[in-house]
């Protein structure tokens, strides 16, 4: 007892030192130089967030677990300037270390929404530009010239230089894969060619050099380019432009045929790996120069193990060429099924990359006229939301007509279905009353024979001859071994089947039936006449009459208000009725 005293005690002084030493981190200065401390609802939120802001520099890992923790349970509708940092932070390691671009650009909008409430135009400048670069990965290049677009004009007002140049990177990409404006593309280009002073102009620079590949250019040319990108990444330490800029080295010379020189620059760019990123695209690489050189079995491994390492992040318009290669490959060796399996993938990334072409489209249109007439640029718009609100409206009576075929033809296929189960229960039942019937038919028989038996056993007693005698006797024998004693067994089997368990429920509440009682049960249950249960059980019609009466009494029935026929439709669970 004294020790557990003694634990407590030490835990509690822990406890205490800790609020201490917390309480003397987080000072009422802290509070007032960052308002978000004041907002957050919790003590976890608060720790969260000074972790974050002592961590972000030296440990950016341990500080994006504390940001994830702070923003899982914030208010979303909270509005401080220091909240989009932690966003913006956020979507940074999901761009650069996760390479989860969708999630980047939520977190970026979050940020930006911020800013654009609070109005600070410097800080949404930064998030448009970010924005637009993620777009740019996507392939979204409408939303990305867009974003670019006013983040340059913010750039520009605020002298920001490296905000400036990496809209030019930018522009560049777009003008060349958007507006096909390989000139105006390359002028962008030539603008971060010039000497660096810093890492951050450096890396701009080798990205820069690394989109020259992009253009038509000799093998001397690519040289250059590749040698310097090369110098240039191993100055400042950029391993992902240098293997980039040799992959597209590589691409370029298996283009051109040379496929020496492009596995000379293959494998140049394989010790420049340094994220799975960049291994994913190495052995997409490594899958087209292996399909070239005619080593199918390699390069499908290759494109395989690609796809496999880029699903990770949000690279589908690689893994869709990917995708393509394979079921070429597959279809060269005659993997039918593997092929078609690739070639429905390819599909899927494809449509899901291209299902807006038309808005894209049309966009395009829009921005080209913008930079050719300051003065069309209203009438431009409304004729872009004139074709737009025509596109949508013919979506929607489209995709109404579409549905309604659809609906249309599950109705009739449900319609077909009840009635083919329907005929399939008539036709059922109608085969149950036949097999029913059948062996009332030879319960019948079975009594006929029977009371021929009798009848002959009597009048071989009376006759005086002895042959005679021995004839009967013989005949006798004879209709015996027809005799089944099993023949009303198989009539409660059948019952049993087809009414479920009404012998079962009917016994079970009345235990002392006689089998002749429970033979009238059944056939009164199967709605026969007297007459008819008269012909099968060869009975006269005052003894049934005399057996339904007592019945009746064994039922507690009393007068008229209840029949016996509805009574015994109560045992059988096959009708809608109560037990």
């Amino acid at each position: 007892m004294f020790l557990k005293k003694h634990i407590f005690l030490w835990l509690g002084c822990f406890f205490m030192l800790n609020l201490a030493g917390f309480g003397k981190n987080i000072t009422e200065k802290d509070i007032q130089e960052n308002p978000l401390f004041e907002r957050l609802s919790s003590f976890r939120q608060r720790n969260d967030y000074f972790q974050f802001l002592q961590l972000r520099e030296k440990q950016p890992d341990d500080a994006y677990i504390f940001c994830q923790s702070l923003l899982s349970d914030i208010d979303s509708t909270l509005i401080v300037a220091e909240l989009g940092e932690v966003y913006e932070f956020v979507a940074h390691r999901k761009e650069y270390t996760e390479f989860q671009f969708n999630d980047a650009i939520r977190y970026q909008e979050k940020a930006l929404h911020i800013y654009e409430t609070l109005e600070q135009e410097q800080a949404r400048g930064h998030c448009l530009i970010a924005l637009a670069r993620l777009n740019t990965h996507l392939g979204n290049y409408h939303t990305a010239f867009n974003n670019v677009h006013s983040g340059m004009e913010i750039a520009e007002k605020y002298k920001e230089k490296y905000q400036i140049r990496e809209c030019y990177l930018l522009m560049e990409k777009i003008h060349y894969f958007y507006n096909k404006d390989i000139h105006q593309a390359k002028a962008y280009n030539r603008l971060l060619t010039g000497p660096v002073h810093n890492r951050d102009e450096a890396y701009q620079k080798a990205r820069a050099l690394n989109s020259q590949l992009s253009y038509p250019m000799d093998l001397t040319q690519m040289d250059s380019v590749l040698t310097a990108c090369e110098q240039l990444c191993l100055e400042y330490h950029i391993p992902s432009v240098a293997l980039n800029a040799f992959l597209n080295g590589c691409l370029n010379c298996i283009t051109l045929g040379n496929l020496s020189t492009s596995k000379q620059y293959l494998t140049r760019a394989k010790p420049w790996i340094s994220t799975f990123k960049d291994s994913g695209f190495y052995y997409a690489t490594s899958g087209y120069y292996h399909s070239y050189s005619g080593d199918t079995l390699q390069a499908i491994q290759n494109l395989k193990q690609s796809i496999r390492i880029l699903s990770r992040g949000d690279f589908d318009p690689d893994n869709m060429y990917a995708y393509f290669w394979l079921q070429r490959l597959y279809n060269g060796i005659g993997k039918t099924q593997e092929a078609y399996e690739a070639l429905l993938k390819y599909n899927e990334i494809y449509t899901s990359l291209n299902n807006n072409n038309i808005v894209l489209n049309l966009s395009k249109s829009l921005n080209q006229l913008e930079r050719k007439q300051a003065d069309q640029e209203i009438q431009a718009a409304k004729q872009y939301n004139r074709l737009f609100l025509i596109g949508v409206v013919l979506l929607l009576g489209v995709g109404a007509f579409v549905f309604y075929l659809i609906l249309h033809n599950q109705r009739l296929k449900n319609e077909h279905y009840r009635l083919e189960q329907e005929n399939i229960a008539i036709d059922i039942k109608r085969k149950e009353e036949i097999i029913l019937m059948k062996q009332l038919e030879q319960h019948q028989h079975q009594l006929f024979i029977d009371e021929l038996i009798h009848r002959l056993a009597e009048t071989n007693q009376k006759a005086l001859s002895t042959e005679v005698k021995k004839e009967l006797f013989q005949v006798i024998r004879q209709l015996n071994d027809k005799v089944t004693n099993n023949d009303w067994n198989e009539v409660e089997k059948t019952m049993n089947v087809n009414h479920l368990t009404f012998f079962e429920n009917l016994v079970k509440a009345y235990p002392n039936l006689t089998p002749n009682e429970r033979r009238l049960c059944t056939l009164m249950h199967l709605n026969m006449s007297t007459k008819e249960i008269s012909n099968i059980t060869h009975q006269s019609i005052n003894s049934i009459n005399t057996a339904r009466t007592r019945l009746r009494k064994k039922f507690n029935l009393s007068g008229d208000d209840t029949s016996l026929v509805a009574f015994l439709d109560q045992f059988d669970t096959k009708k809608e009725t109560n037990f």
